[in-house]
């Protein structure tokens, strides 16, 4: 492990821990991209439709790890200033690694392509605008500094706004960062990032003209994932005048047939595809839910079950199973490391007073029919184990080591130990 700086999006710099994994795809054929042509803005406004849909046209999770990572610019004149006139393209171009804004899902060998908002000049001629607006409140020094900046941003924008201008590859986990006093000014909601390196500057960036027939960059966050064909397409168009590194010339989906999977293969088919679930519905259908039957005293589990404790409002749990003669409540997550508030979270499930295992609410349990105090986690990487005793999570495997369905003795006798002591 390598200690590196992070460098954020406004410029702070901490201590992180630098991590390297690759990760290769298998490129789909012309008949499967045209089967996969839907309109990817349903993926942005209904989630649950494009996981039903993937299901119902049988083509699995055909996605590729890949997305868009669309920056803006300053969105006040007290951001402009903090920044002292440097804009996001100039701060992650002048790094070979850095920390940015991610999503949950980013994991080791995922592919970026950094976009600088076709937006962002809307929001620098507002900010000068202001900035005249208000030429009383500074002195002549600082009027005239901050108006450089302005016209510094347009000239960046005149540059790189509205086009994808450089590639980068995830080479660690996405991470939530806890805030800190000086963000409450920041205008962006995302806390999560992901180290990434290789980043290669487009020697022709590419302009939205130029793909949005085929991808809609989504104006209500940072991140547009890219599926299969858009990736495909993505990459072709960018090609076409640029060198593209080897990390990006050999990516592409590993398309699962669900109809395949059962209780005797799952393990074979999904395993090869837990990183690249991108919505905890697909991980809990096509992994988790295989899982806990595997390893439960029944095949039988109960899921979404509100639980009940005088202290506190009522929660859900994702899952409830049989396991070791008592009751183990069950988290399921996209990514531990993401999660701001996973002891929080999970702490909720522990000591109820009574939870109601079926949708109509006619069967519950009591507290004491559960394992006390524990909660296992499970998320596309590992296994853990939540101890209210000690308000710690503590990771009991990776799942990397359940490649058949002989492993999972191993497993179960691991969160047996987790959960008796």
């Amino acid at each position: 492990m390598i200690i590196k700086n992070r460098i954020c999006e406004k410029g702070r710099v901490d201590s992180i821990i630098h991590c390297e994994r690759g990760r290769s795809f298998r490129t789909l054929s012309e008949r499967e991209i045209k089967r996969i042509s839907r309109e990817s803005e349903v993926l942005y406004e209904k989630p649950e439709q494009v996981a039903k849909a993937l299901v119902d046209e049988q083509i699995g999770l055909e996605c590729v790890q890949a997305y868009i990572s669309n920056m803006s610019t300053s969105s006040s004149l007290e951001e402009l200033d903090n920044d002292e006139g440097y804009s996001l393209p100039e701060v992650l171009l002048n790094e070979s690694s850095i920390e940015w804004t991610a999503p949950k899902w980013a994991k080791a060998g995922d592919i970026v392509f950094f976009m600088h908002s076709k937006y962002a000049k809307s929001t620098i001629t507002r900010l000068r605008t202001e900035l005249i607006q208000r030429k009383n409140e500074y002195s002549s020094a600082d009027y005239n500094r901050l108006m450089s900046y302005l016209y510094h941003a347009l000239e960046i924008h005149a540059k790189y706004g509205g086009k994808i201008f450089a590639i980068g590859r995830v080479c660690g986990c996405s991470e939530y960062v806890e805030p800190e006093n000086y963000c409450d000014i920041l205008h962006w909601k995302s806390r999560n990032y992901a180290e990434i390196d290789n980043i290669q500057e487009l020697d022709e960036p590419i302009d939205i003209s130029d793909f949005h027939n085929y991808i809609y960059v989504t104006r209500a966050g940072a991140i547009t994932p890219l599926f299969n064909n858009e990736f495909d397409l993505l990459r072709s168009d960018i090609g076409k005048t640029n060198d593209l590194p080897d990390f990006v010339q050999n990516a592409s989906a590993k398309p699962m047939m669900l109809r395949q999977i059962n209780d005797e293969n799952w393990v074979e088919i999904a395993n090869a595809y837990r990183r690249c679930f991108i919505l905890e519905k697909q991980f809990r259908q096509f992994y988790v839910d295989y899982f806990i039957r595997a390893i439960g005293d029944k095949k039988t589990f109960y899921t979404e079950c509100r639980c009940c404790r005088p202290d506190i409002n009522d929660s859900f749990m994702d899952y409830v199973m049989r396991f070791d003669g008592k009751l183990l409540p069950v988290e399921v997550k996209l990514s531990v490391a993401a999660e701001p508030n996973i002891k929080s979270q999970v702490g909720k499930y522990v000591y109820n007073s009574r939870v109601f295992l079926d949708v109509d609410e006619k069967r519950s349990m009591s507290g004491d029919m559960f394992h006390p105090g524990k909660v296992l986690i499970i998320d596309t990487e590992k296994v853990y184990i939540y101890n209210a005793k000690t308000n710690s999570v503590d990771e009991l495997f990776d799942l990397d080591r359940i490649s058949s369905i002989s492993h999972l003795e191993d497993a179960k006798k691991l969160i047996h130990d987790a959960v008796v002591s």
